[in-house]
Formats: structure tokens, C-alpha cells, sequence
């Protein structure tokens, strides 16, 4: 099973992602496999720790395809916009509108409906 940890830029989502990494560790069920879509494998459910964790902020619906709802979970994490906004300016510094505007739309509204939308994904 392929666990996402996705969600909005600067939303916790690393934070989800090492969590999810450390309880499928500690339980022996499986490992955290990378920060990207290349990182994940199309074969991982016949290893002997079939549990494996990814954590993107884009969907990849054509490494999505592959793999089928039966074998992917989604733990999408969002945050308010103002905040995002906010940490957007604390990590990168001072940012006019245009370039707000891009990562706004890029990071944080775009992917939530593709990923929000995805059989049991768990929405925090």
C-alpha cells in the first residue's frame, strides 16, 4: 500500500509525513520512501513491508492509474490560505503579488480538489 502525505505548502505536511514514516517503522509495516512521485514503485506491495509513505504536494494521476484506489491512501493536509500566505513570506522573504499569487494557486489551491477528492483520502 502506497500512503500520499499531501497537502498545501507550509501546511504540516512534512510533519504528517514523518509521522506516518515513524508508525509504519515502529510497527515493522513499512518505511517512508522519499519527498517525490519517482521516489515511489509501482512493485511495492510484494515486498515483505508492504506499507510504503510518499509525501508530494502535486497529483501524479498517471503514476496514480497504476497503482489503482486499492492501493493508495491519501492524508491530504490543509491549512487557512492567510496562514500559508504568511509562512510563504516568513521561509522566503518579502513577495509581491504576482509571486504570492503563484505559489497560492501552485501549492495550496490547486492540488486540493484532486487530492481531496480521491477515495478515503483523509482530509486534517
Amino acid at each position: 500500500m502506497l500512503v500520499v502525505c499531501c497537502g498545501m505548502q507550509r501546511s504540516g505536511s512534512t510533519v504528517q509525513y514523518q509521522i506516518a514514516c515513524a508508525i509504519a517503522e515502529t510497527l515493522g509495516i513499512g518505511r517512508g520512501v522519499g519527498w517525490d512521485w519517482i521516489s515511489a514503485s509501482e512493485n511495492m506491495a510484494s515486498g515483505e513491508r508492504p506499507v510504503h509513505v510518499v509525501k508530494v504536494h502535486q497529483p501524479n494521476p498517471a503514476f496514480e492509474a497504476k497503482l489503482g484506489p486499492a492501493f493508495t491512501r491519501y492524508i491530504y493536509c490543509h491549512r487557512d490560505i492567510r496562514d500559508v500566505i504568511v509562512s510563504l513570506i516568513d521561509k522566503y522573504g518579502p513577495m509581491d503579488e504576482a509571486k504570492i499569487d503563484h505559489h497560492v494557486r501552485r501549492f495550496a489551491i490547486s492540488p486540493f480538489e484532486p487530492f481531496s477528492r480521491r477515495p478515503g483520502a483523509l482530509i486534517s
